[in-house]
């Protein structure tokens, strides 16, 4: 006789709520979750508007940029739309073209991401520049730490410090100190941070793991990025693991050794991230929001009640989770802490308000002055006072509604460019940015260099792809399961800090790419329904010509 199976966790979560904390089908409380949702759409409409306005769709001459198009991008664009009117117009050519999709989702997306590969490593072995600003401080440290500037450097940005450790120890293995080896070994951890990715899609929707590999393949076709060995890059994989850690250990039928792995991939991928790069820290902030609205929620539900089987279960997992954040963070705490590499000293590290004083200058980013006056002052509590009393100066200049107006502005600049801001730091490449070679790697360059014929087009195909993937996020507003909402939230946290903190430039968003690109996954087939539902709607007399010539509505129409 076959027992009475226990309910798993996300069938008691079912219960009836108390009527005090009503919940939503994210199972978070409903005036969280329209909280969410209302603040996520409000700032992403601002990023979407902007992103389909974006200079860089023009065609031909370009007034902002000063450059033009070329025959590439007419033909990129006419190609797109001859495909698109054969797939809207060609009722059986689509029928056959998602039959043949369902069949082999998942092979076609790998071919995808081998042909994405295959480029990755053909780019970089033709183009490789020595990059400037701070990616050459931490370049030059791995050939000379014992540089005065430099140890000033990372005493004033000791954020950096465990990527040039890393960097060294990496130089000390391999016997090689090129930018070639270090791009190739970006090249390597964005792609893990993909195939992680693709994990904890199959992990929340396994239906949608080829969409995933074929997805952020297509993104890495137009990520110039990975010849930038910086930590808005190697952060990457760090962000994917906490995730992919995260939803092991959230998923309550799991077997507990798998669990019991999550918890450690999750405390280990958030302290090196970190240490890494604080900032990208911000999506698990965003899971330690909800999970707290959720035990408070279970908390109502047992109305006092506490199973001993039940919450010694939940207490194990709760000394699981604290060790793994607190073992990893002594180590890592150890060895930046006492690494003898580099000299760094303490006292000189910028203090936070200097970068929230850079993100009301301007068009929110970077600020010569301020950073000049930093090196200038002496003790933390002069840049701490210079840096409090410009912030309040030019929040009074600005005045709300000139605040509000700057927010909006500097929204779109923080997330609309499709490039993720390709060339625009100050000195982006070492020598002069212009192609100097013939053949196949004058041509790369001619796409990724400043003054290169295409780089224009560059911008163009770039600015395409992300609006692809906002557009799948965009249209999506109907979906509201957990993990969507989440994702949300993390990309509303970090809006929200590039918003005070220095921003004015979409390559702060490199570091919350895992997010976008699992969401964008997610609401592929919500996004897909709506856009569906759409087009119904304003297609002429669609469903009347079907009915007179007795044919059945295509499914994938």
């Amino acid at each position: 006789m076959r027992q009475k199976q226990r309910p798993s966790q996300l069938e008691t979560d079912q219960l009836p709520e108390p009527a005090s904390l009503g919940t939503t089908r994210s199972g978070l409380p409903r005036a969280w979750d329209t909280l969410i949702i209302t603040a996520f759409y409000i700032l992403f409409t601002i990023s979407y508007l902007g992103a389909l306005t974006h200079s860089y769709l023009r065609l031909g001459d370009n007034a902002v940029t000063g450059m033009s198009t070329t025959l590439f991008s007419s033909g990129l664009l006419l190609l797109l739309l001859l495909i698109l009117i054969a797939f809207f117009v060609g009722v059986h050519w689509r029928q056959r073209f998602w039959a043949s999709l369902r069949q082999h989702a998942f092979p076609m997306a790998v071919v995808l991401f081998i042909l994405a590969a295959c480029w990755q490593v053909l780019l970089i072995l033709k183009v490789h520049p020595a990059i400037g600003w701070d990616v050459s401080a931490i370049h030059k440290a791995v050939l000379d730490p014992q540089d005065s500037n430099l140890e000033t450097y990372f005493s004033m940005y000791p954020n950096n410090v465990l990527i040039l450790l890393l960097q060294h120890k990496l130089a000390v293995w391999f016997q090689t100190q090129s930018w070639l080896f270090f791009d190739l070994l970006t090249v390597v951890l964005v792609d893990l941070s993909l195939w992680l990715n693709v994990l904890v899609v199959r992990i929340l929707k396994p239906q949608l793991t080829a969409a995933a590999l074929a997805l952020q393949s297509l993104f890495l076709l137009v990520f110039p990025y990975i010849m930038v060995p910086y930590t808005d890059t190697w952060v990457l994989p760090l962000v994917s693991l906490y995730l992919l850690g995260y939803c092991l250990a959230k998923q309550t039928r799991s077997a507990w050794p798998l669990r019991g792995l999550g918890i450690i991939l999750w405390g280990f991928g958030s302290v090196a991230t970190y240490y890494m790069k604080p900032s990208a820290i911000i999506p698990l902030l965003a899971i330690g929001m909800n999970e707290a609205w959720l035990l408070l929620r279970r908390l109502l539900k047992q109305r006092g009640r506490f199973p001993l089987r039940r919450w010694g279960g939940g207490l194990v997992a709760a000394i699981l989770v604290v060790a793994a954040f607190a073992l990893p963070a002594s180590l890592l705490s150890q060895v930046v802490g006492q690494q003898s590499y580099i000299q760094v000293e303490s006292e000189l590290a910028i203090p936070p308000i200097h970068f929230i004083n850079m993100g009301v200058s301007g068009q929110g980013g970077y600020n010569t002055q301020d950073a000049l006056m930093m090196s200038e002052l002496q003790t933390r509590e002069e840049r701490v006072a210079y840096s409090l009393q410009s912030w309040k100066d030019r929040l009074k200049a600005k005045g709300v509604w000139g605040y509000l107006s700057f927010l909006l502005r500097k929204q779109v600049v923080n997330t609309a460019d499709g490039s993720l801001a390709w060339l625009k730091e100050g000195h982006f490449m070492q020598g002069v940015e212009k192609p100097n070679y013939g053949g196949l790697t004058g041509l790369l360059q001619s796409f990724l260099y400043l003054y290169g014929s295409h780089v224009q087009d560059f911008r163009f195909t770039a600015q395409l792809v992300w609006v692809f993937l906002l557009t799948l996020v965009f249209f999506a507003w109907k979906e509201r399961d957990f993990w969507v909402q989440t994702l949300r939230l993390s990309l509303l946290g970090g809006f929200l800090f590039l918003l005070v903190f220095e921003g004015g430039r979409s390559r702060y968003m490199i570091q919350f790419l895992p997010p976008l690109l699992i969401l964008a996954t997610l609401s592929a087939p919500a996004a897909i329904r709506q856009l569906r539902s759409v087009w119904a709607a304003v297609k002429p007399d669609s469903g009347r010509s079907e009915r007179r010539s007795g044919r059945q509505t295509d499914p994938e129409a």
